[in-house]
């Protein structure tokens, strides 16, 4: 995943169109790897994430605690594009073991956890549900060049994230 992720970051860099695609298996790879190192368990309170992606929504389970209470958290989302080409996850259940868990509550616990700290990320409310928001306006590639999703398609194990990049190209180091 990380590699693709590089790859990624080099296309934004250099294409004016860019895609990628994740499946749950290399997301689910990377929290096993990587997660722990970035964000572990004893200070983040979460532990041993999964991901499952269907065609409409994308659920992660994961051990944590929420205030005295440890247990298991499952959080459906369905992405989208939002009209300002932000990548959007809106909460549509969450839970606590079989508890329901409010949207309130989801949102605070949220922003005291470790992706509070991730500047590309904020928190806000649709209609009912919790809404976490990936603002490629605040992710800096340099260059004056500004990041714009495009779209986002889910199909059974996979998410395929598609964008563009606006601004100035890069310039050529190819000698005349």
């Amino acid at each position: 995943m990380e590699s693709q992720l590089a790859a990624l970051w080099s296309d934004t860099q250099t294409l004016p169109e860019w895609s990628t695609r994740l499946t749950a298996e290399e997301i689910n790879g990377w929290f096993a790897t990587k997660l722990q190192q970035l964000w572990p368990s004893d200070s983040s309170g979460v532990d041993q994430p999964r991901t499952i992606i269907t065609n409409e929504d994308v659920t992660v389970m994961t051990r944590a605690r929420v205030g005295t209470v440890d247990g298991v958290i499952t959080v459906t989302a369905k992405p989208y594009v939002t009209d300002q080409n932000e990548l959007a996850l809106e909460v549509t259940m969450a839970k606590l073991g079989r508890m329901q868990l409010p949207a309130e509550q989801l949102g605070a616990y949220l922003r005291q956890s470790p992706l509070a700290e991730v500047k590309s990320i904020r928190f806000t409310r649709g209609a009912n549900e919790l809404v976490v928001i990936l603002d490629p306006g605040r992710i800096d590639v340099g260059e004056g060049r500004q990041l714009r999703f495009t779209g986002i398609d889910l199909r059974e194990g996979e998410i395929l994230v598609r964008g563009e990049s606006v601004g100035p190209q890069v310039e050529s180091s190819e000698a005349d």
